[in-house]
């Protein structure tokens, strides 16, 4: 069975992600909880998605489906735990990556649905290896 998600994805991803920008969305907000993000990647052998959640317990998932070009049928794995964020008394939020190193923002960024390219620090969390994915042509973007 193919995730909804990466369903969304390929058609919100690729049709173009309207970024929605208003004064509200320079604000920081208080908590990563609930958020998903989203990449895909169009590799040689498959459409590669990865879903991150910021879970409300304070673990962060991944759930990663391929979609392949040769009619292998499609896989998904996951979701996976990664990582646990926590919120500081100061409004930073800091997550500690299971196979990445730790990162940190001194105030969550205010997502709005879209493009994170749109998002000034909007990259704070990332750990490296979403880092690499985005070098590699990822797109990625914010569901809520």
């Amino acid at each position: 069975m193919m995730a909804n998600w990466i369903k969304h994805t390929r058609q919100a991803g690729l049709a173009g992600l309207a970024v929605f920008a208003s004064a509200a969305a320079a604000q920081a907000q208080a908590t990563p909880s609930g958020h998903s993000f989203f990449w895909e990647l169009q590799d040689a052998s498959a459409l590669i998605g990865w879903s991150i959640v910021f879970e409300p317990d304070g673990s962060v998932t991944k759930q990663t489906s391929y979609i392949y070009h040769d009619g292998t049928p499609n896989q998904d794995q996951g979701p996976d735990p990664i990582g646990q964020w926590s919120l500081g008394s100061d409004g930073s939020v800091s997550v500690d990556w299971l196979h990445d190193a730790a990162t940190h923002c001194d105030a969550w960024p205010a997502y709005a649905p879209g493009s994170l390219d749109a998002v000034p620090d909007g990259d704070c969390w990332l750990p490296d290896e979403i880092r690499t994915y985005i070098s590699e042509g990822a797109i990625g973007g914010f569901d809520g």
